[in-house]
């Protein structure tokens, strides 16, 4: 990261999206490029978060070390050096999951900033204000 960044997001296609913060490196969502015609977006991250265990999300092998920890649609809360990841269910499709099931979003606060993460989310509804949790 530059000097003076407290976060750096990269896109690497799809839902796959590497973030840096407090000295850590978060993947979430990670494809293997391949099957969705996009290049890889190989990455050593010290944590690896899943939303759901379809092919275009569950690639860890592709973003994860002999240290890295991995975490697969899990809700609750977790912390991780200066990180604290959040876990939140919600369904996948918009008839409450009964098509496709669910995934779990995940919201990352760090270096006094809040990401949320809602991968293939699919309620329109009530998603936002789920992920955000209480005021």
């Amino acid at each position: 990261m530059e000097a003076g960044e407290r976060l750096r997001i990269t896109w690497c296609g799809h839902s796959y999206f590497m973030v840096e913060a407090g000295g850590l490196r978060v993947a979430m969502d990670p494809h293997d490029g391949d099957s969705l015609g996009l290049p890889r977006c190989r990455a050593q991250a010290d944590l690896v978060l899943v939303s759901h265990d379809h092919y275009d999300h569950n690639a860890v092998e592709l973003a994860s070390g002999p240290r890295t920890r991995v975490v697969r649609w899990r809700e609750g809360e977790l912390s991780l050096g200066g990180l604290r990841v959040r876990g939140v269910r919600l369904s996948h499709d918009d008839k409450g999951g009964s098509l496709f099931g669910s995934v779990v979003a995940y919201v990352i606060e760090a270096e006094g900033l809040t990401l949320a993460h809602l991968s293939d989310v699919g309620e329109p509804s009530d998603s936002a204000e789920r992920v955000a949790g209480p005021t």
